[in-house]
């Protein structure tokens, strides 16, 4: 759908995404519109009815509420959630006023919701929805993959083209709430970067991962258990490998391959001829704060920004949510304001022919 063109209904789209999600497709290909709204002008009234909303991940919807009245009236809302659970909140808007709700910041995410508003007095009630993709397919997307490994002679790397000044923030999937927290992050800023995924974690959270790759995110494999590489024979690693591959594909429609980071960073050379078999690159890295030892923010901020290079591979991991709402942000934003571009692990690899 073209992005000046805005659909004749908000629920056709809807309807689509869910069916979409249901069959397990890999809605981080498609695009949508951006902006816009789906709302409505009406007389004032004491009751008013959303049958439908979504809080899944690339919408951002929101109820307005105006009081022409001369004193303050009070909105009491149910939000109905798919799952059956029913969430009751209430509003003050003060006389002659407007006054927008976030929907989002009111439920779970990841959820289909019905809105019942009753107010004290009548009011005006919008519901604007928001789309929040930017383009038919991320950048990663256009690029083959394969053709990079494969000219890189496929082995082990630990950094990108350094003759660019690019930088890929990679982040291995191990704690949900800190996935949550940097997903969050990174939406806010438009970035897209690849998340090294241990199957273990996306088989008890396959909404998180389902939610990185509708946000356009690069998957790459980080084994189903977090053993020791240099401990496993052969067979045991095409195992860990390829558990891992079949449940993300079939989460998502994306394939991990072809990047593989060990756990620990632990191999031998003998453990990398196996994983280059198997169809990936060994991805190590340049930037390793060990976020993991749960030091400080500061300390978090002070490591990356302080040792990155143009082509630097930065590995942090998806756990203490508290340190990385406290460091992301600053880290994106000095390593920008020195003219880092934040690119996934493909773009950093990738040179223009």
């Amino acid at each position: 759908m073209p992005a000046n063109r805005r659909p004749p209904r908000e629920r056709i789209i809807l309807i689509g995404l869910s069916s979409l999600m249901a069959a397990g497709l890999a809605l981080g290909s498609l695009g949508f519109w951006q902006g816009g709204h789906d709302s409505m002008g009406a007389s004032p009234q004491t009751s008013w009815y959303f049958a439908e909303g979504t809080t899944r991940a690339g919408f951002e919807e929101y109820v307005c509420l105006l009081n022409p009245q001369s004193t303050p009236t009070t909105a009491y809302f149910k939000y109905m959630l798919g799952t059956g659970e029913v969430i009751e909140k209430s509003y003050t808007i003060e006389a002659d006023k407007r006054a927008t709700v976030s929907v989002g910041a009111e439920i779970p995410p990841e959820n289909d919701v019905a809105i019942v508003i009753s107010a004290t007095q009548p009011v005006v009630a919008e519901r604007p929805m928001y789309f929040a993709y930017r383009s038919l397919r991320p950048e990663w997307m256009t690029i083959d993959r394969n053709a990079i490994a494969a000219s890189l002679g496929w082995g082990e790397i630990y950094r990108g083209d350094t003759t660019q000044k690019r930088v890929a923030l990679t982040f291995d999937v191990e704690g949900r709430d800190g996935a949550t927290v940097i997903l969050d992050i990174l939406h806010n800023y438009g970035l897209r970067c690849t998340f090294f995924v241990l199957g273990g974690f996306a088989d008890g959270n396959p909404d998180i991962i389902q939610r990185m790759a509708v946000e356009g995110h690069e998957l790459a494999n980080h084994a189903w258990s977090h053993y020791q590489f240099s401990k496993l024979s052969a067979d045991q690693i095409r195992s860990e490998l390829a558990r891992t591959e079949e449940l993300i594909r079939a989460l998502t429609g994306f394939t991990t391959k072809p990047y593989f980071r060990y756990p620990y960073g632990d191999r031998t050379s003998a453990d990398t001829r196996v994983v280059n078999g198997e169809g990936y690159l060994s991805v190590y890295w340049t930037v390793d704060p060990q976020d993991w030892r749960g030091i400080s923010a500061s300390a978090l901020y002070s490591r990356v920004v302080s040792q990155t290079r143009p082509g630097s591979i930065v590995l942090m991991h998806t756990i203490l949510p508290d340190q990385k709402a406290g460091a992301l942000p600053a880290i994106i934003n000095d390593l920008q304001a020195s003219g880092y571009e934040l690119v996934t692990l493909t773009e950093l690899l990738f040179h223009e022919p």
